[in-house]
């Protein structure tokens, strides 16, 4: 995954995210540096470690951007069906959409995006798994908390689009809303293994 072109020469101030965003940010940023040696940290009161920089929460926000085979990525209020994605990170596999794109000039090169995750349903009784006889097309069934749960991560660590379909309350006994995903697999290598997701929730998302 290229770091993205995000299509524009214009010139975009810089604006100020949220905490949750910022806070997401950072965290990622301390557990995957963008490049090697790269240690960043809040601004507080006190004085600055050594090696490292003081991340400002000014960002210049997007609302699209492409990956290195030329295909779209948008924010959900843009376009709902780009903005579906899976990521990886390490071992771990997360889907959802986003929320936000942006870059600063703090850290050249890099765009990051802030997802709003579809996490795996649990019930009292046995796990629901209405897909178990489907597991070579890498179908899940997942939801959207409210409020969601959101993360920010590097571009590089998106894998490609997803497919969704949202399930209304009852739909394979199940009590709320619901989403079927499915990874679309030709944007996805031939040797990668998407394992069932499970939440816990990291440092990094909130």
């Amino acid at each position: 995954m290229a770091n993205g072109d995000l299509r524009s020469t214009k010139k975009v101030e810089p604006t100020a995210i949220q905490s949750e965003m910022y806070n997401n940010w950072l965290a990622h940023l301390t557990e995957y540096p963008p490049y090697e040696s790269a240690k960043f940290e809040r601004e507080t009161t006190g004085s600055q470690s050594n090696n490292t920089t003081i991340l400002k929460p000014m960002v210049v926000l997007r609302s699209s951007f492409q990956d290195a085979q030329k295909k779209n990525y948008t924010v959900e209020k843009s376009h709902a069906g780009n903005s579906y994605i899976h990521v990886r990170l390490g071992e771990k596999d997360f889907f959802g959409s986003i929320q936000a794109i942006f870059a600063t000039e703090q850290i050249p090169n890099a765009t990051f995006v802030q997802v709003a995750l579809f996490l795996g349903v649990e019930q009292d009784n046995p796990e629901v798994n209405p897909y178990r006889e489907l597991s070579r097309l890498h179908y899940q069934l997942l939801f959207r908390p409210n409020p969601p749960k959101t993360m920010v991560v590097c571009i590089k660590h998106i894998v490609g689009h997803i497919a969704v379909l949202s399930n209304p309350s009852g739909v394979f006994g199940v009590d709320f809303e619901t989403v079927s995903v499915a990874i679309i697999h030709h944007l996805v290598s031939p040797t990668l293994r998407v394992r069932r997701f499970t939440m816990p929730l990291s440092s990094c998302i909130s």
